[in-house]
């Protein structure tokens, strides 16, 4: 398991720290219990910051990805082949990218989740909107939009990026949204208003 998927998979341990803690607390001296106790009471202190620290690593490729993809690449539906067992290409309509998806489990989800991004976030900076409309899902009345993987062994398979308007992104990319644009918002100002944000701020690689 690489560093990023150890970082995400981090956010539950406070969790099953406190359900083993409540398991074994019986069983243990008093003093290695208030010890426990005190190290659960920071850990939980601790945990809200983590989360939107640990949420940025969360289906992110191994490499970079680029700052944006205008949305003149989009004329047709995307294409993604599969390289090699993690590796992708990303085919727009004048535009390729390869990403890394090592040591992701839905890896197509993933990566619709990152296309679908790209052409979010290029509408809600072209159009200046106000920070918390960034988590809206209906930016494109009346739009169909797929990507179609092409998986090495020879099989298809078709995920709608925008379907009858409403775009199809995963819950963990609708979580992604809601606490980093959250804190995009804080750092700047408390006020709901526009600020740039575009995809590397929400995939940190490393």
């Amino acid at each position: 398991m690489n560093k990023r998927c150890l970082i995400s998979w981090a956010i539950f341990f406070p969790i099953l720290f406190m359900l083993v803690f409540f398991v074994i607390q019986t069983r243990i001296p008093i003093a290695v219990r208030t010890f426990l106790v005190v190290i659960m009471l920071v850990l939980i202190f601790l945990w809200p910051y983590y989360l939107v620290f640990a949420f940025m690593f969360i289906c992110s490729p191994k490499e970079k990805l680029p700052r944006k993809v205008n949305l003149c690449t989009y004329i047709n539906d995307v294409v993604c082949n599969q390289i090699t067992r993690s590796e992708f290409d990303i085919l727009f309509y004048n535009k390729t990218i390869r990403i890394n998806m090592g040591g992701w489990i839905f890896k197509k989800h993933y990566i619709r989740d990152i296309v679908l991004m790209y052409y979010h976030l290029y509408y809600y900076n072209y159009h200046k909107l106000k920070s918390f409309k960034n988590l809206s899902k209906k930016f494109f009345p009346a739009k169909n939009l797929s990507i179609l993987f092409m998986m090495k062994n020879g099989k298809k398979k078709e995920l709608y990026l925008i379907k009858n308007g409403k775009e199809r992104r995963t819950i963990l990319c609708d979580i992604k949204l809601l606490f980093l644009t959250g804190r995009i918002s804080r750092r700047k100002n408390t006020k709901d208003e526009y600020y740039k944000m575009e995809v590397p701020d929400y995939y940190l690689s490393i």
